[in-house]
């Protein structure tokens, strides 16, 4: 048997589910979905199309572009002709497999 608690926080009212037996937690409803974070997103966040950043190291670029794969950001790269790095670029959805 399932019984209802509710929680009242500063900022927004909580129902916790417990069982009745055992008194586990089983669901709470109304709870925030956790942001993502990383080093990446806030960058990736204000990306449009056609934009460009350039990274300096190697782990840099996996990392960026693991991020992007991630969040199912179309983007292209390519390496500085002079060796400082690697430019991205982010890519229009719907030219993303024209290129």
């Amino acid at each position: 048997m399932v019984e209802e608690m509710y929680c009242v926080t500063a900022q927004r009212r909580v129902v916790l589910m417990y069982c009745s037996n055992c008194q586990k937690k089983l669901i709470e409803k109304d709870k925030p979905v956790r942001v993502q974070r990383g080093r990446w997103n806030p960058i990736l966040d204000h990306l449009e199309d056609g934009d460009s950043f350039l990274v300096h190291t190697q782990k840099d670029y996996d990392s960026v572009r693991g991020c992007m794969y991630f969040r199912n950001i179309p983007h292209r790269s390519a390496k500085m002709p002079d060796g400082t790095g690697w430019r991205i670029w982010k890519v229009n959805k719907d030219t993303a497999g024209q290129l």
